[in-house]
């Protein structure tokens, strides 16, 4: 059973953020129920952890607000993040923690990774300051509908990133968002087939917010003029939206389309780069919709297509 009742902690936090005046440990152990010594561990607790307390006569208060990722900051939700400092990928971390504990709704979170990936085996840069996530997703979906979890936290992620910055962030088939024509963001589908079942599914993701861009064609919330949104408020507003759209919702093909800058652009074969056409939008099982260059449409998956730049066909 999943216990979305607050932490100590969480609660603490919760009361030191919220009061422009230091709370007194007395008022804390009676809204907890427990003594001032089980708050004073608490606060102790939470010191080591890397929290800016202070405390004087009056009572304790956070000096400075930092971006973590631990469990109790995301309260009703506890339960289910689990934290590494640093690993080699969340991505393996959660395939794990699925086949260990099956049926287990999890978030797994990391502050580094060294040996992150994106899509076809690609390298994810993940230096600290970055937002790096893999869901434990029930196996909702047939395995040849699995584009439609990509679907739905591209959506997530896009609707999220737009509300808490004001930036008009765009998708790009299959799995990618950009600011400005640089790449701020990824996700990343894995799933576990027996025979025509899919047993288990993990939905990555990783956000470029308080590291460095990683490139040339990288984009870094960092960039963007304060106030800016922490990871702790990415990653809260995602699971929100996610968890509130479903992989089933009817809506969500035209929800992506709406979010994309792509149609138009060139698409090539992924095999030999050949020319098929131009994007024309995606459909309802994540494919992409081409216009072909000899007339009419078709439909092609990730390992079958890519989008070029537009530039390649003037």
């Amino acid at each position: 059973m999943v216990n979305n009742m607050p932490s100590p902690k969480a609660t603490i936090l919760e009361r030191l953020r919220a009061s422009p005046e230091p709370v007194s440990g007395e008022s804390l152990a009676e809204e907890l129920g427990v003594s001032r010594v089980a708050v004073w561990k608490q606060l102790e607790a939470l010191r080591e952890a890397g929290y800016a307390l202070e405390a004087d006569r009056s009572g304790y208060r956070l000096a400075a607000e930092k971006d973590f990722l631990y469990p109790w900051e995301f309260a009703g939700r506890e339960d289910r993040i689990v934290r590494y400092e640093r690993t080699d990928s969340t991505m393996d971390r959660a395939l794990e923690l699925a086949l260990a504990d099956p049926g287990r709704p999890a978030v797994v979170v990391a502050e580094a990774q060294s040996a992150g990936r994106g899509r076809r085996g690609r390298r994810w840069n993940s230096p600290r300051g970055g937002l790096f996530a893999t869901l434990v997703v029930p196996p909702e979906l047939r395995p040849w509908r699995a584009e439609r979890l990509t679907m739905a936290g591209a959506v997530a992620l896009c609707e999220s990133l737009r509300a808490l910055t004001g930036e008009p962030f765009s998708l790009a088939w299959p799995n990618d968002l950009f600011l400005g024509g640089r790449k701020a963001a990824g996700l990343l589908i894995e799933y576990l087939v027996e025979g025509d079942e899919e047993r288990l599914s993990l939905l990555g993701l990783g956000v470029n917010v308080a590291n460095r861009a990683p490139g040339e064609g990288a984009f870094s919330l960092a960039e963007l003029a304060a106030p800016r949104p922490t990871r702790r408020d990415i990653l809260s507003a995602f699971l929100d939206r996610f968890e509130a759209i479903g992989l089933e919702w009817e809506g969500l093909p035209a929800a992506w389309n709406s979010l994309s800058s792509q149609a138009g652009n060139p698409v090539l074969s992924r095999d030999d780069d050949r020319r098929l056409g131009r994007a024309l939008a995606v459909d309802a099982e994540g494919r992409l919709l081409v216009g072909l260059e000899g007339g009419g449409e078709a439909a092609f998956r990730p390992g079958e297509a890519k989008l070029a730049t537009k530039e390649l066909l003037a």
